[in-house]
């Protein structure tokens, strides 16, 4: 498993680091208070699961608080865990590796790389859901959960 460190990661990009965070936050607390602040106006969002991209920064907002309601209301049932890696292409740009599971009692089931690109003010411009390639596996782990 490749490894980096939470701290060589928000040193190569802090900017970046910090939109990641917040990102990885809002779903790790189930509170998309702090969504609105981190994405760039033209946001793109889009997923190899998924058939349609969504343009825009209200509409990827709609999308991704309706993602976290459906997670509060699962309760146990459903959980998604987000943790701050570096990419796979090399490690020194921030993006996620997206765990869930079906319910408490179970290991995580289903893993993706949530691949982002930035603006140089530090914006989310675009986000990448990956099931497939990069594999969530060739990712540089932190073991850092942001907001657990």
């Amino acid at each position: 498993m490749n490894t980096i460190t939470i701290e060589e990661l928000q040193a190569a990009a802090p900017r970046w680091f910090a939109s990641c965070f917040a990102y990885g936050a809002a779903f790790n607390t189930l509170d998309a208070g702090g969504l609105r602040a981190i994405l760039d106006e033209d946001v793109i969002y889009n997923s190899q699961s998924v058939y349609e991209e969504l343009v825009g920064k209200e509409r990827v907002l709609w999308y991704l608080e309706g993602k976290i309601q459906t997670l509060q209301r699962s309760g146990k049932r459903a959980e998604v865990f987000m943790e701050i890696a570096g990419s796979p292409d090399g490690g020194l740009t921030p993006g996620l590796v997206v765990s869930q599971r079906s319910n408490a009692l179970e290991p995580p089931n289903k893993m993706a790389w949530l691949d982002f690109r930035y603006a140089e003010s530090g914006l989310i411009t675009s986000l990448c859901m990956c099931t497939v390639a990069p594999s969530p596996r060739s990712a540089f782990r932190t073991g850092f959960f942001p907001g657990r």
